[in-house]
């Protein structure tokens, strides 16, 4: 029998696997068994209904793929080489979930900023938020997937639906940030949206950049200034975002990798530039979209922290799309013992350290106790509602759960940043945990100490 001089390699998922969302991350290697050339720089994937190719690069390979519901049998194939696998996909069934909104206010035709090139319609714009809510979920499942949490992420409640505001457009153009999220926060908790149990992601068509007021010597904050009904907060129930970048996303699946990609200079005369600084299309769908994955992420109560997605490392979302070099694992006895060990398949940490001594730089982490907070968040699991109780006593400073403890931040009271944390993620639960005082003193008494337990049960004491 003879071998194929080519292996394909999945790196990050294995055939039989389940995940709960529709667009799952595959990345993988190339193996040269024979060291023969290759002239294919594609990687052809198919399935029963589509065949689609991605670019393989210093024989590393990101696919994307849209799940049916069920068994999905796919089949890669590279040269003489093929690669058959399976992914189940069946979403979990669960009351909390997130909903993307598109807000047209009053007076407002639907339509977003963008060059000629471009549909701006409202059909549009239902097809690129809906589809870049399915990236956010695959984004959060393998995050937590890195930390061995498994794939878990959050439930979309549906597509991308209007949401027609009484609020006139040429008064959101007047109004602030907080104006514009207080304002339709306020419609939607008096609507008929289930807002206890859905958090919302809202989109104002909008949204108006005044590039003819635009010169070089404008910084960023300068170019909100000239961006009317520009948003981009979340909290609460609530993440809401302007659209004046909107088109810069993809409407298909097909598009979503050629748009990170894209290195064409945005005339920042005509369009908004949100882009920290690099100025072409594929970084301005990069930052936005990590934007709106930071904003999101605060509906699921994460603070502020120095480094990673929720603090300035969500510009770099496109680093989790893309080809860059990766460890070959297939090769490495310690990443086999590792991977044995944790039982996952998840190389996350001994991954992340191999790629800093090879210089190689990924901001696209979650810290630790943003990963356990999510880990154990209401909106992804399926947790039944319970009579559990979480406590804080701020004069013993004791932290209590009858459900057993699983994370504790003290955060900054005016910025929300995670000075400290505590972490409980082993398999026999703790119940309470005593703030140690020499830690407290040194942030003085302004504080919020944020606590979750094993049943999602979150406390947010501020200490003043």
């Amino acid at each position: 029998m003879s071998i194929s001089s080519h292996e394909i390699i999945i790196t990050n998922i294995q055939s039989g696997d389940t995940i709960s969302y529709p667009i799952p991350i595959i990345k993988g290697v190339i193996k040269n068994n024979a060291k023969t050339l290759c002239q294919s720089d594609k990687i052809c994937l198919k399935t029963t209904t589509n065949t689609s190719y991605f670019k393989v690069t210093n024989n590393n390979f990101t696919i994307l793929i849209e799940l049916g519901i069920g068994e999905n049998n796919i089949d890669l194939h590279y040269c003489c080489s093929a690669h058959p696998f399976v992914i189940n996909y069946f979403p979990r069934s669960t009351q909390f979930t997130v909903l993307p909104l598109y807000i047209i206010c009053e007076g407002h035709d639907g339509n977003f900023q963008s060059p000629n090139t471009e549909v701006n319609t409202t059909e549009s714009a239902l097809k690129r938020i809906t589809l870049c809510s399915k990236l956010l979920q695959s984004v959060i499942a393998e995050k937590l997937y890195e930390e061995n949490h498994g794939r878990k992420t959050f439930q979309l409640e549906n597509n991308c639906t209007v949401f027609k505001s009484r609020l006139n457009y040429l008064k959101a153009r007047k109004m602030n940030q907080n104006e514009l999220w207080t304002a339709i926060g306020e419609e939607i908790v008096n609507s008929n949206l289930e807002y206890e149990r859905i958090k919302f992601l809202g989109f104002l068509s909008c949204t108006n950049y005044r590039g003819e007021n635009y010169h070089e010597n404008l910084d960023y904050d300068d170019v909100l200034k000239i961006t009317e009904a520009y948003v981009a907060l979340g909290g609460g129930g609530l993440a809401l975002f302007g659209t004046a970048c909107l088109y810069a996303w993809p409407e298909t699946l097909s598009q979503v990798i050629q748009r990170f990609e894209d290195r064409t200079i945005i005339d920042r005369t005509k369009f908004m530039d949100d882009s920290c600084y690099k100025g072409t299309l594929g970084a301005c769908f990069s930052t936005t979209l990590g934007s709106v994955l930071h904003e999101l992420c605060h509906t699921f109560d994460l603070g502020h922290t120095e480094v990673g997605i929720m603090g300035r490392g969500f510009d770099d979302i496109y680093k989790d799309f893309l080809c860059e070099e990766r460890l070959d694992q297939s090769n490495d006895l310690e990443c086999q013992k590792l991977k044995e060990k944790s039982g996952y398949g998840s190389l996350g940490k001994f991954v992340r350290e191999r790629r800093k001594q090879k210089g190689i730089v990924n901001n696209i982490f979650l810290t630790k106790s943003c990963v356990t907070i999510l880990a154990y968040h209401r909106w992804l699991n399926s947790f039944q509602l319970s009579d559990k109780v979480v406590k804080f006593d701020p004069l013993t400073k004791l932290v209590s759960s009858t459900a057993g403890l699983r994370v504790i931040e003290l955060r900054d009271e005016e910025n929300g940043m995670v000075l400290l944390h505590w972490i409980f993620d082993g398999r026999i639960l703790k119940y309470s945990f005593k703030l140690p005082e020499e830690d407290l003193q040194k942030y003085g008494c302004k504080y919020v100490v944020f606590v979750e337990d094993n049943h999602g049960n979150i406390l947010k004491h501020v200490n003043m």
